[in-house]
């Protein structure tokens, strides 16, 4: 295990400084790639350790509020802390979102995790109550809009197209993968190692989500 960790650090530590976005549908695998991220040693919140969820209140709000200048430079400030920063928010995939990357430096890379609207409809089913037609017209609306977004995105900074479902059926190959396009060979014993935290942190994600959806719905969880 520590040879793997020691691999996997000195990897990521040749990329010297590199910051990402991350957005995707809600319940839709982006805070497995957050996770992912946040065991290679990226900061995530401002804080050493981020929550279950892997996001910041307190940058979505300003970002809804459409104060771009001063997440641009919260998120510069910790580049700077950091070198090595993500900011995960399904939020990004907006209107406020894309003024926003059109504002931030050119090396930022945005990641675009997209899953089979199946499973993200059968997902919110079960956590959000939602029935399935309701559900999958509006999963699939949604999901053209992230895809619009990335593509506008992609005309002016490095889009990382990322599969879910590929991630969770190839996971080795899969991070490795997203890994050689952020500049980094980490190997298949670097890979193994992030599969398995993501795995943990999936667990505590489930754990957080269930006690929300319990709390709104009663006998509901999350899968």
């Amino acid at each position: 295990m520590q040879d793997q960790v020691d691999a996997l650090k000195r990897a990521v530590a040749g990329m010297a400084r590199r910051k990402v976005l991350i957005t995707g549908l809600g319940r839709g695998g982006t805070t497995s790639i957050a996770a992912m991220l946040h065991h290679a040693g990226f900061n995530l919140s401002g804080a050493p350790e981020p929550d279950a969820y892997f996001e910041d209140e307190s940058l979505r709000a300003l970002l809804l509020d459409r104060q771009y200048a001063k997440v641009q430079d919260e998120l510069e400030r910790r580049a700077d802390r950091h070198g090595l920063v993500a900011w995960k928010d399904p939020k990004l995939y907006s209107e406020f979102g894309l003024e926003l990357t059109r504002r931030l430096a050119d090396d930022w890379t945005l990641v675009a995790v997209f899953r089979d609207p199946v499973a993200t409809v059968s997902r919110r089913m079960t956590a959000d109550q939602v029935d399935f037609s309701g559900s999958m017209e509006h999963v699939v609306r949604f999901m053209r809009k992230l895809q619009k977004f990335a593509a506008d995105v992609e005309k002016q900074r490095p889009v990382l197209y990322v599969s879910y479902e590929k991630v969770i059926t190839e996971p080795i190959s899969s991070i490795r993968g997203i890994f050689d396009l952020l500049g980094a060979d980490i190997g298949e014993d670097g890979a193994a190692y992030l599969w398995a935290h993501m795995r943990r942190s999936q667990k505590l994600y489930v754990e957080a989500a269930n006690a929300v959806a319990r709390a709104q719905f009663p006998g509901s969880s999350v899968n």
